[in-house]
């Protein structure tokens, strides 16, 4: 328990107004005959009385904007809340204020002043305005008409005293999940926090804490899972200021990973999506998505020399992958983080491995990291790729022996390079156990990828078992980490190569295409590779 270490600004006192009040204007325009009538420049925006400009925040203008000579000398041209071109004809306008200024910070309580201008010709616009206390009172005001603006009118919707942010309904919580609560309030007393279930109290999480916004929970490993709970937060010395979770939120059993080799090879996911896989999650405070793709990407279609990305996938060419696109704004220096589930190491020697594009002919490549969370807290920086590896899949194998019997999450966080031209890729990652699974002798031994064709599986065996005659247990394992084949070889070949048909190593049922771990263990020693079944 305790506050979480997060940079986050909430205006908590009443000489502020919060994120969730807001003004709404609305204005009827009639033409007073301009020149270029029915076809105006209309502007709304908000000062104080002592003509000090806040911001625009209705603008429809193009070729006339020059002539809405009031606005343009309080606001200096400002033209942030640009809305559209200029009005083809007259009518019902309207536009909001979200009660911040042009620094996009909330301002603070007081009288404001809403004005709207309309010019139809070469000429000094129209305008007319209205006042309005901006408080802790809604309200609807109206603003001085004319025979040009028949009706201006602002409505006031005050902030309510206390609102629950999140959880706020349909997240998937887990047992002994961290999770920050956070709110939005205009008191300054202490909060009451509790769970509730089908709106009783099956707990209180925070008995008095500071109502600064935010409280970092940790659910309990025993909490009972469902589907039905909700945030309520109650002002310690006033019961009667309260809020609840705008729907419900479930919390379910806690989940991890368990099952070695653990793999994915993305082929089953949505191309152009960001969805991944069940318990993995995009970061939801970083600048980007990662993209499932299969094919070239979009920076390297059409380019010659080839300039990012690859031609296709790892796995067979003819796949998908997850990568970063750098092109637009998505450079330079942009950031896209994805976490895997927990993973729950045991007594294993696991190693993550998986395979990289990072390719840009002008050497503006970014950076990919990966950060391991142990016990809450995170470890950045654990493995750096960087620089340009040429245009080709590139395989990355790192220990998580150091974390041997801890509980533990990875993050890929992908920062894109100076350019367009650095697209990030990752595929057919596997958490499997270290080469040789812990025996002693297994750094020195590996086998040579198999493959396969015409129905048949070749293997290469290790020089080391050649022509002893002795046997070997093959065993294939699923991207889910189910054993599908265990298999037991007979009589090893002088030569060293072991072919097996197919049909042999079904057993009950036929593989379907895809990619599959290999594993072959000979006397004490475990070698490690993948397959791919066509």
């Amino acid at each position: 328990m305790g506050k979480a270490g997060k940079f986050i600004i909430i205006f908590l006192s009443s000489l502020y107004i919060s994120s969730f009040a807001k003004l709404e204007i609305t204005a009827t325009t009639k033409s007073y005959g301009g020149r270029f009538a029915p076809k105006s420049c209309t502007v709304i925006w908000i000062q104080t009385p002592s003509g000090e400009f806040i911001r625009t925040v209705g603008l429809w203008a193009r070729n006339y904007i020059r002539h809405l000579n009031t606005w343009e000398r309080i606001s200096n041209g400002d033209v942030d809340g640009l809305s559209g071109a200029s009005r083809r004809s007259h009518g019902t306008i309207n536009a909001t204020w979200d009660l911040t200024g042009q620094d996009d910070k909330p301002v603070p309580d007081g009288t404001y002043e809403f004005w709207i201008e309309c010019t139809e010709d070469n000429g000094t616009g129209r305008y007319t305005s209205g006042t309005i206390e901006v408080n802790n009172t809604s309200k609807t005001v109206e603003g001085a008409t004319t025979s040009v603006f028949t009706k201006f009118e602002a409505q006031y919707i005050a902030p309510v005293a206390l609102s629950v942010v999140s959880p706020n309904g349909g997240e998937k919580l887990e047992q002994n999940s961290q999770v920050v609560i956070t709110w939005q309030d205009r008191i300054t007393e202490n909060v009451k926090i509790e769970l509730l279930n089908n709106g009783n109290t099956v707990s209180t999480i925070a008995s008095s804490t500071e109502s600064d916004g935010e409280y970092e929970w940790i659910i309990p490993g025993d909490q009972a899972t469902g589907s039905n709970y909700s945030i309520r937060i109650q002002s310690v010395s006033n019961s009667s200021i309260t809020a609840e979770s705008k729907d419900k939120f479930s919390i379910e059993k806690e989940f991890f990973i368990t099952q070695f080799p653990y793999m994915v090879d993305f082929d089953n996911l949505d191309t152009g999506g960001t969805i991944l896989f069940d318990r993995w999650s995009q970061f939801a405070n970083d600048d980007l998505d990662w993209l499932v793709l299969s094919g070239p990407t979009p920076s390297k279609i059409g380019n010659s020399p080839n300039v990012t990305g690859p031609d296709g996938d790892h796995t067979s060419g003819n796949g998908k992958y997850i990568y970063i696109e750098a092109s637009g704004s998505n450079s330079p220096n942009k950031k896209a983080d994805f976490i895997l589930p927990k993973i729950n190491t045991k007594d294993a020697d696991l190693e993550l491995v998986f395979w990289c594009h990072m390719f840009s002919d002008s050497n503006h490549m970014g950076n990919l990291y990966l950060d391991i969370e142990v016990d809450g807290q995170w470890k950045n920086e654990v493995l750096h790729l960087k620089d340009n590896h040429g245009d080709e899949w590139f395989k990355v194998n790192q220990s998580l022996v150091p974390f041997k019997g801890e509980r533990v999450r990875l993050k890929f966080r992908g920062i894109t390079g100076k350019s367009w031209a650095s697209d990030i890729c990752i595929d057919d990652l596997q958490i499997q156990t270290s080469t040789g699974v812990s025996h002693r002798h297994a750094q020195s031994k590996s086998i040579t990828t198999p493959y396969y064709s015409n129905n048949r599986l070749h293997i290469t065996i290790p020089s080391t078992a050649h022509g002893k005659n002795q046997s070997a247990q093959l065993k294939l394992y699923s991207v889910q980490g189910k054993e599908v084949v265990d298999y037991t070889l007979h009589d090893i070949p002088a030569h060293g190569v072991y072919t097996v048909s197919m049909d042999d190593l079904y057993q009950t049922n036929r593989l379907s295409k895809g990619l599959y771990v290999c594993k072959l263990i000979i006397n004490k020693d475990a070698m490690v590779s993948t397959i791919i079944i066509e």
